[in-house]
């Protein structure tokens, strides 16, 4: 019995480590290793690695494992943390389907690198509620396929976790980009926040869409806060009622700073009939025009002239005017001229450059 097993709460070189059971004298030759890593402390999230999992042969079988995890989830979920991660490989055809039962999610373009997000899951008051007397690993729904968890919600990078118990439904959509939640339906609302274009470009406007359904038999107070983070200017504050079985789309607008860097979100704070939550949607800023020399790297031969290709494409999404112009190093002559270039949506172009090397050397090119 797990109970019998002791717990040691060891102080490590990154934190507390959450749970360690060890085999102790007196209980056979018990041999369950568990190191469920460390509660690391990052700017803007907390989360905890399980580091090693590992049950003697002659004891596996008997649900050991997914009792440990579920039991590292919950002193998780306790601890207040956002998310707990591990990693396998993708043969690992027993594991997979098990860490997808306990919440955890394959990670897309990954070493199977597998987040889990039901700690922040449970920090949002309507699934408190919905938990309260109900065990999440029982209400959980998955398909446990072993393969990448590559889904979409409205377009944007989503997972979805849904629960059912009794007639009793939650579903909760985490955003890839921001690890928080991007949607909810319970049985009384959905909300949802949804980005127009999740790459908008850099020093262009966007446009954030909170979208609000009443599923309920009586109006429905909203109270609504949409802000920036990271990079995005966004303010829009609104209260309203939705009617009985009423759906609606909030717009708010704000503008992409036009160097911004890392992940921006865009965040909306809700207040439904007194259930306060956060909900943000990551955002991916490029640039205006992608801009590419190809071949990115060229060979020259001093005096001698070789041609290179200088392609372009709209990534506005709306027809724009754009000048281009080749930044030729001392030493490097590039013959090339172009006029303002009037641009459709996605339209992409190319035009060849006459590049002649007068000395030996490494020469850098920007456009």
């Amino acid at each position: 019995r797990l109970d019998r097993l002791p717990q040691v709460a060891v102080e490590g070189w990154f934190g507390q480590i959450l749970v360690d059971y060890d085999a102790t004298p007196g209980i056979g030759d018990v041999a369950i290793r568990v190191k469920l890593g460390a509660i690391y402390i990052v700017p803007l999230a907390q989360y905890a690695p399980l580091a090693l999992l590992n049950v003697a042969p002659n004891y596996q079988g008997r649900s050991l494992c997914r009792t440990l995890l579920a039991r590292f989830v919950n002193r998780a979920i306790d601890a207040g943390l956002d998310r707990l991660y591990l990693r396998t490989w993708p043969g690992n055809v027993k594991a997979v389907p098990l860490y997808k039962k306990c919440g955890f999610v394959w990670e897309p373009d990954s070493s199977v690198l597998m987040p889990n997000y039901l700690p922040a899951i449970f920090r949002l008051p309507p699934a408190r509620a919905f938990f309260d007397g109900r065990d999440w690993y029982r209400c959980l729904e998955r398909e446990l396929r072993q393969e990448e968890d590559d889904e979409r919600w409205e377009g944007m990078k989503a997972y979805a976790y849904r629960f059912a118990d009794n007639g009793h439904a939650l579903s909760v959509w985490i955003d890839r980009e921001s690890g928080a939640p991007l949607a909810l339906e319970t049985g009384a609302y959905f909300a949802g926040l949804i980005a127009a274009n999740p790459d908008p470009p850099r020093g262009l406007e966007t446009a954030i869409r909170c979208r609000l359904r009443n599923k309920t038999a009586m109006p429905m107070r909203v109270a609504l806060r949409a802000a920036g983070e990271g990079g995005i200017a966004l303010e829009h504050r609104e209260t309203l009622t939705l009617a009985a079985g009423e759906e609606r789309e909030i717009e708010a607008v704000g503008r992409i700073a036009p160097r911004a860097e890392g992940k921006p979100k865009a965040v909306a704070e809700l207040d439904i009939e007194g259930e306060r939550f956060e909900l943000a949607a990551g955002l991916r800023p490029c640039p205006p025009v992608e801009i590419r020399l190809e071949p990115e790297a060229l060979s020259l031969a001093p005096g001698i002239e070789r041609e290179a290709r200088v392609w372009w494409r709209n990534q506005t999404g709306s027809p724009i005017e754009v000048s281009l112009a080749l930044a030729a190093p001392e030493g490097l002559r590039a013959e090339w001229s172009l006029p303002p270039l009037a641009l459709a949506a996605g339209e992409r172009g190319e035009a060849r450059v006459a590049l002649l090397a007068e000395r030996e050397g490494i020469f850098d090119v920007s456009c």
